[in-house]
């Protein structure tokens, strides 16, 4: 009604404006309070600790509607310094007004104006996407797309639309184009040169790591057979993880298949004096444990059950020639020497927000709208954050990393499994995974301490959010030794920070943003 009389007499209002200062220039407290209301109330509701309560969700519109009410009624109790005198004159425009003009009080026209006002945003919409419809037609590439996307002046996915890219996975294959095709492995200072590049270009942790990727491992420069095998056997002295790299491959989990296939595939679990030389083969390579299963035939189809039997069946021969040994591990920690044990790998920081109903309508209608600032989804109430790295991580002992070729399962250590929700049905959620990548936690054990690799305690965590076939599960690692008698895992050395966010709704549903 105040907006409709603003509007509709414009003299009379200001007239009351002017009695209503009046007043609060006779009263310097009050003027004072509401002033403090009106500007001071927005940045207040962004307060840590405020977050989630019903300051930080009053919009600026709303405080200077409270510093208003608030101004009346202390004009109003305040007679004595000339507050209640200045507040009737500024009523009494107010008053007239409404006794001259009874359409203030016609609700229907408040709502034809509302529906004017729909009417005129979905024009404006329409139009909006006339015109991507228009700019996506005409699509942006080789030069002129690395120099759009050089700019770090607008947000990424306002720069794509202008480019006419609706989706940011359409953008991978014409910016590889753009930065130039490779069809062989680059040496070093090429593939530095290229990952300069790309860093220099705005562009979302996915599409970085999609470009990276196809420089990194080109597909034709991929080993198999023979020459797989040959390049594996002469660099043994490496990691595994680095041998499959320097093969084309991105990791163990990415050189699977063609290894398998290269040393031959088995149908069912070997036995007996083929299960040796199938071991003695695959030892040639330095090949993971985990994986040595597969080779031999012990296949995730047989469940927990095949990977135990294979151990078991492996028992003998692994103890006549272990991957880790106490021998080694005496090694490891030298005569007079602090000993240091580290957690090393890439790994995550987890933080859990709740939120309204509302805001998650909001924040996801903003999101398919590319619209979404990603801070906003931090105003929900914060359950909290986990830091740990993904399973399996690296232990080193001195710098020897005693799980390089066997798995944490199969070591000496203890070795436990749990597994976690943190969102509930019922409510809605913002999740923030954060990826980092270097060392999770150490510890310094005493000159007189033995390391004992039975005190080491590894635990497989599998921490879920949403429900359903669509939830994100997230496969961490939780370590600790001699029950945190040398200290815990704890300190941090981590770089190579990027987001992933998500919605979850109350039924469950993964949405990523």
């Amino acid at each position: 009604m105040l907006r409709k009389i603003w509007n509709k007499h414009r003299t009379a209002s200001i007239i009351s404006l002017i009695f209503f200062a009046l007043g609060l220039v006779l009263t310097p407290w009050a003027l004072v309070l509401i002033l403090l209301t009106a500007f001071g109330g927005p940045f207040i509701g962004k307060m840590d600790f405020l977050k989630g309560s019903l300051f930080s969700r009053l919009s600026k519109d709303q405080w200077l509607n409270s510093s208003v009410l608030i101004g009346i009624i202390l004009l109003a109790f305040n007679p004595v310094s000339g507050g209640l005198g200045a507040l009737f004159l500024a009523a009494i425009p107010l008053i007239w007004v409404l006794i001259k003009d009874r359409s203030i009080f016609d609700i229907s026209e408040t709502n034809r104006t509302k529906d004017q006002t729909v009417i005129n945003e979905n024009e404006a919409k329409k139009q909006l996407n006339e015109s991507s419809t228009e700019e996506s037609e005409m699509k942006v590439t080789g030069k002129k797309l690395l120099e759009i996307f050089s700019s770090y002046d607008d947000p990424f996915w306002k720069k794509a639309k202008s480019c006419g890219y609706t989706d940011e996975r359409d953008l991978v294959d014409p910016l590889i184009e753009a930065i130039g095709k490779e069809d062989k492995p680059l040496s070093d200072s090429e593939l530095k040169k290229k990952k300069q590049l790309i860093g220099s270009l705005d562009l979302p942790y996915t599409v970085h790591m999609r470009i990276s990727d196809y420089y990194e491992y080109p597909k034709s420069a991929k080993l198999t057979g023979e020459k797989l095998l040959d390049a594996l056997r002469s660099s043994t002295d490496t990691g595994f993880e680095d041998r499959a790299h320097s093969c084309g491959y991105k990791g163990a989990k990415d050189i699977e298949s063609p290894l398998i296939e290269a040393l031959g595939k088995e149908d069912a679990p070997l036995s007996g004096n083929e299960l040796k030389q199938k071991l003695q083969l695959t030892r040639e390579f330095g090949i993971p444990m985990g994986l040595e299963a597969k080779i031999c035939g012990f296949h995730e189809e047989s469940g927990a059950k095949g990977f135990d039997s294979f151990y078991e069946l492996t028992q003998d021969l692994l103890n006549e020639d272990n991957y880790v040994t106490e021998e080694s591990l005496d090694q490891s920690s030298l005569s007079g020497e602090k000993t240091i044990v580290k957690s090393w790998g890439t790994g995550i920081m987890l933080c859990i927000y709740e939120l309204t109903k509302e805001d998650y309508k909001n924040f996801q209608s903003k999101a398919e709208e590319g619209e979404l600032d990603y801070d906003e989804l931090e105003s929900g109430v914060d359950f909290g954050e986990q830091v740990a790295p993904y399973f399996e991580p690296s232990i080193t002992i001195n710098g020897n990393e005693i799980n390089e070729s066997k798995s944490l399962e199969f070591l000496e250590c203890e070795f436990n499994s749990s597994q976690e929700n943190v969102t509930d049905k019922g409510s809605f959620w913002a999740v923030c995974v954060e990826n980092y990548k270097g060392t999770w936690g150490q510890i310094e054990l005493p000159d007189d301490h033995e390391f004992d690799l039975s005190k080491l305690v590894v635990n497989k965590n599998l921490i879920t959010f949403g429900d359903g076939a669509n939830a994100e599960v997230l496969e961490v690692a939780n370590i600790s030794y001699a029950d945190d008698q040398y200290g815990e895992f704890d300190e941090h050395d981590l770089e190579g920070k990027s987001f992933d966010w998500y919605l979850v709704s109350d039924e469950g549903e993964v949405t990523s943003v």
